[in-house]
């Protein structure tokens, strides 16, 4: 059974509900969700070249009405995230195959989350595109190494 003692302290900010209200083509949609979730949301619209309003409009016109639309939202985002992680994984198996190992700058190039590969002495020796993204840095497509500057 997983250790489950330290999420509360982890996830305390995710956790708050917040309140928002989206508006799409003159309809307006009130909704109460996580910040985790609404976090999610508009990481996956930036990632599909849309913004919030529209990602929420698409998901609710495809919305069933057999549960409440919060909830749709919810189980949108665990299987967007399952998703994620099916193909992660699938990269990850790729690049092993490739190179007959497991090559430490493909699995942090096939790795979705913001990764950096640090030295003994904390210097920065790779980063991957997600990471170059969230650090709004120069980037390319796999995992590149960085030349350790000694002053």
């Amino acid at each position: 059974m997983p250790d489950l003692s330290n999420v509360e302290e982890s996830l305390r900010g995710s956790a708050v509900v917040k309140h928002r209200i989206v508006q799409l083509s003159g309809r307006r949609y009130s909704i109460k969700l996580e910040q985790g979730f609404w976090t999610f949301l508009e990481e996956t619209a930036r990632s599909h070249g849309l913004r919030l309003n529209q990602l929420v409009g698409r998901l609710a016109a495809d919305h069933p009405n057999e549960i409440g639309f919060s909830a749709a939202l919810r189980l949108y985002c665990l299987t967007e995230a399952r998703a994620r992680l099916g193909a992660a994984q699938e990269e990850l198996h790729k690049a092993s195959l490739a190179t007959g190992t497991t090559d430490l700058a493909a699995i942090v190039g096939a790795c979705p989350a913001p990764s950096v590969v640090l030295a003994y002495d904390r210097t920065i020796r790779m980063v991957n595109e997600p990471f170059a993204r969230w650090l709004g840095a120069d980037h390319t497509r796999d995992a590149r190494p960085v030349k350790n500057r000694k002053s």
